[in-house]
């Protein structure tokens, strides 16, 4: 089994080295490193120069991440692709555990990890899914995205046949194909932590409306594909994309973005059974300064007269800001 890595880069001078120093210390190492550069105009096409070992393919103009993917693995020969960021890292036995896992269930078509968080946050995330067996993944992906791209090794015919990124996606380019993994074939999930992502400033995912928007592009783009194939499970799929967009609302208000809020009741169309929950949403978007303002007073108050005057928002479950 050949395996590739594929990286794209834009000015990540300052971190490259790092991220390929971790994939040169594989305990199985990799059989091409393929780095495509975005435009960089920093020095980072000299740093990978140093590489002998790294191929660099280059863009002809800017054009984003799912791209310079795109590109990269396009460039790969191998019958595996493993992909990482330029300033993320992986631990030396992160492509041991998941192309051991290919090899041991030739069913499953990718296999991921869980990762620590560093830089301006650390933590640990761990996916909620079974370890070391094939596991259908689109249940509980629908819930949010649990599998970070730098976690990840899949099948070239797989990736092939999904189409790879999507390339008009400007955010959560990677949960969408993870979902479209998912509606195909089995994954496989270490259990173990192999990887580290790297939280910066100027990290996308702090884009919490444009977030908010791709994420639910994703899910209906999935929608429609189970449309075109099956209407009877479209119908249940919508039912339950429906419940999980009326939990989205209260997410919109946990991280107190009125624009996400407003991106969820853009599309309240798709979901005709949720009109209760549309309208109430709606009210609440109309009462929003209020609604921050005592909420801001409310956070001056003792924790147990707070939670005794709050209103219990949501759907009565306890729900973490995971969109």
């Amino acid at each position: 089994m050949k395996v590739s890595v594929a990286i794209p880069c834009y000015n990540a001078g300052s971190t490259i080295a790092e991220t390929l120093d971790s994939i040169l210390a594989q305990t199985r190492p990799p059989d091409e490193i393929i780095v495509a550069d975005d435009c960089s105009t920093d020095n980072s096409r000299e740093i990978i120069a140093r590489y002998p070992t790294v191929r660099l393919v280059c863009q002809a103009k800017n054009s984003g991440c799912a791209s310079s993917r795109n590109l990269a693995i396009r460039a790969s020969t191998g019958d595996v692709v493993a992909i990482v960021d330029a300033d993320d890292l992986w631990y030396p036995d992160h492509l041991e555990s998941t192309i051991g896992l290919l090899v041991r269930f030739p069913e499953c078509g990718f296999a991921f990890s869980g990762n620590d968080r560093f830089g301006t946050l650390e933590d640990t995330q761990l996916p909620e899914f079974p370890a070391n067996q094939p596991v259908w993944i689109v249940d509980t992906l629908l819930h949010g995205n649990q599998i970070h791209q730098l976690t990840v090794a899949f099948r070239r015919a797989l990736y092939d046949e999904c189409g790879g990124f999507d390339e008009e996606m400007r955010y959560c380019e990677d949960y969408d194909l993870w979902l479209r993994f998912g509606l195909r074939v089995p994954g496989a999930f270490t259990g173990k932590v192999t990887t580290a992502y790297r939280l910066h400033a100027g990290q996308l995912n702090r884009h919490v409306p444009q977030m908010f928007a791709a994420t639910w592009h994703a899910r209906l783009k999935l929608l429609a594909d189970v449309q075109a194939a099956s209407p009877a499970a479209a119908d249940a799929l919508g039912q339950k994309l429906g419940e999980i967009w009326t939990a989205g609302l209260y997410t919109a208000w946990a991280v107190r973005s009125r624009d996400a809020l407003d991106v969820m009741l853009s599309m309240s169309n798709h979901f005709p059974r949720e009109r209760a929950a549309d309208r109430r949403w709606r009210t609440r978007r109309s009462l929003w300064p209020l609604l921050v303002l005592l909420d801001r007073v409310s956070r001056l108050m003792p924790a147990g007269i707070r939670s005794s005057l709050r209103p219990k928002w949501g759907t009565g479950t306890t729900l973490g800001p995971r969109i």
